[in-house]
């Protein structure tokens, strides 16, 4: 007996609907964490048969969740003998301890260790832990063999901690572990992100860019000088972003931070801890975070700040990297928020400071010509209609008598920097209902 439309439409659905369901974006992996690297040049080698245990903070919720660890920037594999990861107990030995029932071995293609080749990165297999957005998640890797570069994001603003005792790795409180004495604090190492799957967010925004997104904070009046009193208070400016976009949209967006001080728009790195230009890392750190939608830019302040010897300030090479940059994500189907650059009159680099004049070496970030040039750029940022709109960091931030100049009460002593009320301000400078 032939069969009715309706019977043919209802078989169809069914077939069709779980199809669907599996492609649809609650199934796909979407980024809640992310550090972007910076280099593996200076950075302190690992021992061999150690543990380190590191605290990220997730921007959403999901039911499973994987790990990418990378070794971008280092020649040398690096091999992995254990990895574990569970909810932060921030009430144990340093604030590192594990709630019980949540430490997870962590699995790559089944095993429980890993290599990662040199230049290259790794994702773990799907972890079953359900995590809440703005949770602490405590990640721990065991070395079996020493590594002499290791990749890391350079300024974290947190702190690892190390064990000598490789099977710490599944500790659950946290005692045996130390920070360094020297070297490798207020990094992240070998950590690149943090992706969930099964959950209710249909949006990943990437805020990217340099310090300001980074959330470097000065300590002394120096941008020499990192702040280590605020370490884990996640002040950035796209933490306070995460927390006013889950107010207002609940559970729509994840926030990764994709941020690296001293990053410059066009050039390379004027520091190996600086990164390659925001043009260069584009595809990795932006246009390949899983589930990306959405991304602010921020950036522009270090390719004046830091020019080329001999040369004045030039604002043309941001406005042609960013134009490149906009145009690059335009193209891949986001929607690109474009920010000005905040004032920066006064600030002081110390010996490379004193020394920063057009024709010789060092930082002009504060000089009368960086900031000659930062007008232009911005003048150019908020006519262009590349990108989908407008957040006026500059407006925001200055000092309503001197405009060339951050606001006190946003300054975080270097004159550069923002303090953390002025990365809440920038988060709040953010139109909401552009990202509706």
């Amino acid at each position: 007996m032939p069969r009715s439309p309706l019977s043919v439409t209802l078989a169809l659905l069914s077939l069709l609907l779980p199809m669907l369901a599996a492609a649809g974006t609650p199934e796909s992996w979407r980024a809640v964490w992310g550090a972007s690297p910076s280099h593996a040049l200076t950075s302190l080698p690992l021992a061999a048969n150690q543990s380190v245990r590191q605290v990220v903070h997730l921007s959403a919720s999901g039911r499973q969740l994987r790990l990418r660890l990378t070794q971008r920037y280092g020649t040398q594999a690096v091999t992995l003998g254990a990895v574990s990861v569970g909810l932060r107990d921030a009430g144990s030995a340093n604030g590192i301890g594990i709630v019980p029932g949540s430490l997870r071995a962590v699995r790559f293609g089944g095993a429980r260790g890993v290599t990662i080749p040199g230049g290259q990165s790794v994702a773990s297999d799907a972890i079953d832990l359900p995590v809440a957005a703005f949770q602490d998640l405590v990640i721990s890797v065991a070395t079996s063999s020493a590594v002499a570069q290791v990749t890391e994001h350079a300024i974290a603003r947190d702190t690892p901690t190390f064990s000598r005792d490789p099977a710490a790795v599944d500790q659950l409180d946290g005692a045996g572990y130390r920070a360094r004495p020297l070297g490798n604090q207020n990094v992240f190492v070998l950590l690149e992100g943090v992706d969930v799957r099964d959950t209710d967010a249909r949006r990943t925004l990437v805020a990217f860019g340099d310090s300001l997104t980074d959330g470097y904070i000065s300590s002394g009046g120096s941008p020499l000088l990192s702040d280590n009193t605020r370490l884990g208070l996640n002040e950035r400016y796209p933490d306070f972003l995460a927390l006013r976009l889950a107010q207002r949209f609940p559970g729509r967006y994840t926030v990764v931070n994709a941020g690296i001080s001293g990053n410059r728009v066009a050039a390379g790195p004027f520091l190996p801890t600086y990164g390659p230009s925001l043009v260069d890392r584009l595809d990795q750190d932006a246009l390949a975070v899983p589930g990306v939608s959405d991304v602010i830019v921020i950036a522009g302040q270090n390719d004046l700040g830091f020019g080329s010897a001999g040369r004045a300030p030039d604002p043309a090479p941001v406005i042609a990297g960013l134009t490149t940059a906009v145009s690059r994500m335009k193209a891949a189907g986001l929607r690109v928020l474009l920010g000005t650059i905040p004032p920066a009159r006064g600030a002081f680099a110390g010996p490379l400071g004193a020394i920063g004049q057009p024709g010789g070496f060092g930082a002009l970030h504060g000089s009368q010509a960086a900031d000659a040039a930062r007008q232009l750029v911005n003048a150019w940022v908020r006519s262009q209609s590349i990108a989908d709109a407008v957040v006026d960091v500059d407006a925001c931030l200055r000092d309503p008598v001197a405009s060339d100049h951050l606001r006190a009460d946003y300054d975080s002593g270097d004159h550069l920097h923002p303090n953390a009320s002025g990365y809440a301000a920038m988060a709040a400078c953010v139109e909401l209902d552009r990202l509706q």
